[in-house]
């Protein structure tokens, strides 16, 4: 399959105005792989993964119709040896995907991933990443798989309890350094968890979030998330992180018992991602929360930073942000592994 990245020639230099691997005028060292795109349709998905199994890449320039110089490389995912295996909703009381190094003694912080309102597993990319990282991750459906509900609708939280305390049982987990990811809609999920399972979850990581629990999805007919068999607080207003109609639907953060991590694009069109990461912070801090609690906010960046892996090309016809969300990723990406590395580290006093 043929892939090229696509370029604006300029004045001077060629610079990133859209899809190339420059931004502002500064080179992006992995802009050619980020900025790939097909040449022709791709049914089968050429670049994607599989497994642990290197890439390869062929580099050629041509000039008016003739190849003038070609190079080749090959890209790995991991460093070290990284293992999967899928859980079952029949064997283990949960749909997810487990990533883990292999061969690792130590026990690390571990990670359980929740994806957004598209439902299903979130994609194995972000779980495998952390893991080539050194940190175990639990990539979780909770609803749209056989078993779980059909939409986002009275999810109940005992049921990412049940995968926190098993992800806690793993070897090379330690019990006591339990991170949960949520993205979007996840992102309620992970502070939800946070405030109703503190000694399960020890840091909380918002990307894109919501300081409010929504209605559920699609259709806003009820709540999305439940708790022993009863609805909690929801709202039904968007981009609203004081809404008027439920003020109990704004997650009450500060009983969270640990750090919290929270990223946001302040273009993001999805929703107001970072007016409500900052409410969250306002919030931390009206409280004197004694947890660190940081937020890295990206101008010009949209919803798919949330998306945090970088340097992966993806769909930028669906994203009119796509080089500035690739550029924050990249920069997002070192801060997420400080902050997983130093869980347990700097207790409050």
């Amino acid at each position: 399959m043929l892939y090229a990245p696509r370029l604006t020639v300029t004045g001077c230099m060629v610079t990133a105005l859209v899809f190339a691997g420059l931004m502002s005028g500064c080179i992006s060292g992995m802009g050619l792989i980020w900025s790939m795109h097909a040449l022709k349709a791709d049914p089968a998905g050429a670049y994607f993964w599989s497994g642990d199994t290197p890439l390869a890449f062929t580099l050629a320039v041509s000039a008016h119709g003739t190849q003038v110089a070609s190079a080749s490389f090959q890209r790995e995912f991991s460093a070290g040896a990284i293992a999967e295996t899928m859980e079952s909703l029949t064997h283990d009381g949960f749909v997810g995907e487990l990533w883990h190094p292999v061969n690792t003694a130590a026990r690390r912080p571990a990670v359980l991933v929740l994806g957004g309102s598209e439902g299903g597993l979130p994609g194995g990319l972000l779980p495998a990443l952390l893991a080539s990282n050194g940190y175990p991750a639990l990539g979780l459906a909770y609803f749209a798989e056989p078993g779980l509900p059909k939409t986002l609708s009275r999810v109940p939280l005992e049921y990412f309890a049940g995968a926190l305390r098993w992800l806690a049982r793993q070897p090379g987990v330690d019990p006591a350094r339990i991170a949960v990811l949520g993205v979007s809609r996840g992102s309620e999920a992970a502070q939800l968890l946070g405030v109703y399972y503190p000694s399960l979850v020890h840091a909380v990581i918002a990307s894109v979030p919501s300081n409010v629990a929504i209605c559920s999805y699609p259709g806003c007919a009820g709540p999305a998330w439940t708790l022993h068999g009863h609805a909690l607080p929801y709202t039904s207003e968007t981009d609203t992180p004081s809404p008027a109609d439920n003020p109990a639907a704004v997650i009450p953060d500060q009983r969270i018992q640990g750090p919290v991590f929270l990223d946001c694009g302040e273009a993001d069109q999805t929703w107001t991602s970072c007016p409500y990461a900052q409410a969250i912070l306002r919030l931390l801090d009206a409280h004197h929360d004694r947890w660190a609690h940081v937020l890295y906010a990206y101008p010009g960046a949209g919803h798919s930073v949330g998306a945090l892996v970088p340097y992966e090309p993806t769909d930028p016809v669906a994203d009119p942000d796509y080089a500035t969300d690739q550029q924050a990723r990249a920069l997002l990406w070192p801060h997420l592994l400080a902050f997983l590395a130093g869980l347990g580290q700097n207790p409050p006093s």
